[in-house]
């Protein structure tokens, strides 16, 4: 004990993300940190398992194994965990030894997860134990996120990484798509120039009002008075005022934004702001607005910070049970393996010891792993369900899907995320989207059928190759359309299928006050970008350290830098708006011209 530092500047409870960067910068800037976790992973409900882990992570928060003698609450922000295993799965393998010695030596090795996991679900004996041996033979391969985020390829977190040299231990990989659920089936969101022209699903009139549309929202900061009538009106009606078809219309409120829940109840400034953050990180990689960090995000980006902080002189504890914690005497004394003090504490809201000081608001979650893509050749995807969709939906439902290509799972296999904000409805619209975009069960004879539907597949495939020369580029737009209509009709089978709950906890801001020796920090709201609790944490940083400037450049400067070298383009973009206007007036015209010519002739 004698070697052992015992007082800090910064005691900080929780490896989150935010907790996680806030530890980094502390360190850089010769604060001494103490970082301390009652998990023994990274990363807290932002975390990712593999297969194993997660199988105990369901137990754990099934059966609430966490020690009553921690203050940590990390499991009580789950509850009401149901788990779904393909039925009939026994019928899709070659494997008839369910009772045999390889069964069995299975069992043995990981006899407490399988044992516990089975008794908590109601398939048959022989289909739990095939598929989990076939999933826990891969264990390793798998990322499975409790609360999957992308970032955007323009904000706060990309420039965080690289000014914080950070930019080496991550590895991410381009969204691919994003896709909107209409008429019983999911379409491509067109979002760049050349998806909007290159669509066949869109007219070519609705094409040029789309693209005047995100031209403006690209300059819009310029033209504060072209929109000033609508400021702090419903951001639905000014998009009216552009005449676009209700479908594009769905598309913009829905999908081509940066909010977790739509822009239905946003006012048209807080819309634009949303569209342009989405929009103005387009072409940087590729044509997506988003990167997905690889193997499972949370785990590894809070990671990357607290390998930055302990590189200057953090201290790091994780898996300690933490008995108590109290302020006196000027300090915050925490006693846990061994007793400390500190002059600061952040504190994830995990470790906040009075409850009834904490709001709530639920969420309706659920994790599967399914043998397919919801969209043929499309890995990491983003897929969007508007209200109205599905069974009469009154809820915006969001789904994220990650593959082998966002290294999170074995070849063939993909998880599929999906989030609903909890409402009197919510839970069942989430089981209705489910029931419609999975299977739960391999009927009999399947197994053959499928085999034959991949041979066929395949043949198709070496044809289309070597068909690809002599064919012209609208004859394969055309058979990839058709494509993907037939591979929507198969569904994936959803071989695990985890539905739960989660609490998102927050500070109640008339009970709580942060200053300058107590931070506390919320938890992350589930949705599609981390962009949110980058700027919390930054916003922290600077309130702990208002001189320090380095770290981070403000984001009103970065704005300006961006506006200044988006207007060029955004001329250029309107000039061929124009040129588009001229044309189509001049083509009216002539139609005009023309019927009064017939007109005169009869």
């Amino acid at each position: 004990m004698e070697d052992i530092k015992t007082h800090y500047d910064y005691i900080i409870l929780g490896t989150g993300i935010q907790e996680s960067i806030l530890a980094s910068a502390l360190s850089r800037n010769k604060r001494s940190v103490l970082h301390i976790d009652g998990n023994e992973f990274y990363g807290g409900n932002e975390c990712s398992f593999n297969f194993k882990e997660f199988l105990e992570w369901i137990m754990a928060v099934k059966n609430n194994t966490q020690s009553k003698d921690t203050i940590n609450k990390f499991y009580d922000t789950y509850r009401d965990i149901n788990v779904n295993i393909l039925s009939g799965y026994t019928s899709k393998t070659n494997e008839t030894e369910t009772e045999g010695t390889n069964i069995n030596k299975f069992t043995q090795q990981n006899n407490q997860t399988v044992e516990e996991f089975i008794k908590q679900t109601q398939n048959s004996f022989e289909d739990k134990l095939v598929l989990l041996k076939e999933l826990i033979k891969d264990n390793r391969q798998y990322y499975i996120s409790l609360l999957p985020k992308m970032a955007y390829c323009r904000g706060p977190f990309i420039d965080l990484l690289v000014k914080a040299g950070l930019g080496n231990y991550l590895e991410f990989r381009s969204m691919e798509k994003t896709f909107i659920y209409n008429n019983n089936k999911f379409e491509h969101v067109p979002c760049t120039k050349e998806d909007v022209f290159n669509s066949k699903q869109i007219k070519v009139i609705e094409k040029r009002k789309l693209m005047k549309f995100l031209t403006f929202v690209m300059g819009y900061r310029l033209e504060p008075e072209a929109y000033a009538e609508y400021k702090d009106k419903p951001y639905s009606e000014y998009i009216k005022t552009y005449k676009l078809d209700p479908k594009l219309q769905q598309v913009i409120l829905q999908a081509i934004n940066d909010s977790d829940e739509g822009l239905n109840d946003a006012t048209t400034e807080e819309g634009l702001k949303s569209t342009y953050k989405y929009l103005k990180s387009l072409g940087k990689w590729g044509n997506s607005p988003l990167i997905c960090p690889l193997y499972g995000g949370g785990s590894e980006i809070s990671q990357a910070f607290c390998r930055s902080c302990a590189v200057y002189g953090g201290v790091y504890m994780l898996g300690q049970t933490i008995n108590s914690l109290e302020y006196k005497d000027n300090q915050y004394h925490l006693s846990c393996e061994y007793n400390f003090t500190s002059d600061h504490l952040i504190s994830s809201i995990d470790y906040l010891k009075d409850t009834s000081d904490i709001e709530t608001e639920d969420y309706y979650k659920a994790i599967i792993i399914t043998d397919r893509s919801l969209q043929k050749d499309v890995d990491i995807s983003i897929y969007v369900i508007p209200p109205n969709s599905i069974n009469n939906n009154k809820n915006r439902i969001l789904l994220i899907q990650q593959g082998y290509e966002a290294n999170c799972c074995p070849k063939s296999k993909y998880i599929v995320y999906l989030c609903v904000k909890a409402t009197n409805s919510s839970k069942e619209e989430l089981e209705n989207v489910i029931h419609q975009l999975f299977d739960d069960k391999i009927e009999e004879n399947e197994a053959e059928k499928e085999k034959e539907t991949e041979n066929n597949d395949k043949e198709e495939e070496e044809k289309e190759e070597d068909n690809e020369d002599e064919e012209d580029d609208d004859d394969e737009d055309d058979e990839d359309e058709d494509d993907d209509e037939e591979e929507s009709i198969v569904k994936p089978k959803a071989y695990l299928t985890v539905t739960f709950t989660q609490s998102i906890r927050k500070q109640k801001e008339s009970k709580f006050k942060n200053s300058d020796s107590l931070i506390v920090i919320n938890d992350v709201l589930p949705g599609l970008a981390m962009e949110e609790s980058i700027e919390s944490s930054l916003s922290i940083f600077r309130q702990l350290c208002p001189e320090v400037k380095e770290i981070y450049t403000e984001p009103k400067e970065e704005e300006e830098e961006e506006v200044k070298e988006n207007e060029e383009e955004v001329k250029e973009d309107k000039e061929e708006v124009k040129e588009d206007e001229v044309k189509e007036e001049e083509e009216n015209k002539n139609e005009i011209n023309d019927e009064k010519e017939k007109k005169d002739e009869n």
